[in-house]
């Protein structure tokens, strides 16, 4: 009847993916760590993007410490730490903390670094509750039990959590978003 509920409606969620970037380079792994407070480079990196990336602003701010980056969504940033932490890996990041649908059937490359995909919103608020839950991801649920008209439990929803992200990532993540 042309409406559209486009909380279930496939959209791009922009700059708040990269939240699931510096997650999954935050990740421990064999090699170099990093955390908030570890320098990437803002500044043109079309060598790596394969075009010419920029920021909201038109500007490039140098190197700047991950907090800074993410706090200021600061795009080559995001795609550098996509980059390293490797992008099928964030996005696998993104699919278990909730994004389910998030680059499925597409070809997203690093764009899908900076929101180059498509999500259901409601999807995507789930996964950010998986981060402020500490890294355990839990399905979305609308209705929590069914009773009949003797209110008896006919149907009950059941907690099936999974951590799905180191707690020390979540709260640098959280850490960062505050």
């Amino acid at each position: 009847e042309g409406q559209v509920n486009v909380t279930l409606r496939p959209r791009q969620p922009g700059s708040s993916i990269k939240v699931f970037d510096y997650g999954q380079l935050f990740a421990q792994r064999s090699g170099t760590n990093y955390g908030p407070g570890s320098i990437l480079p803002d500044k043109d990196i079309s060598s790596i993007y394969g075009a010419k990336l920029y920021n909201y602003d038109g500007r490039f701010f140098g190197n700047i410490p991950i907090r800074e980056a993410l706090g200021n969504s600061r795009n080559p940033p995001a795609v550098q730490a996509a980059y390293v932490a490797g992008i099928d890996n964030v996005i696998n990041l993104s699919r278990d903390m909730g994004d389910h649908s998030y680059c499925v059937g597409e070809d997203y490359g690093l764009s899908a670094a900076i929101g180059g995909c498509h999500v259901r919103q409601v999807e995507h608020v789930n996964a950010y509750a998986s981060i402020a839950r500490g890294g355990v991801y839990k399905q979305e649920s609308y209705i929590l039990d069914v009773k009949n008209a003797q209110s008896q439990v006919i149907k009950q929803w059941k907690d099936q959590s999974k951590k799905v992200m180191d707690p020390q990532v979540a709260f640098m993540l959280t850490d960062i978003l505050t």
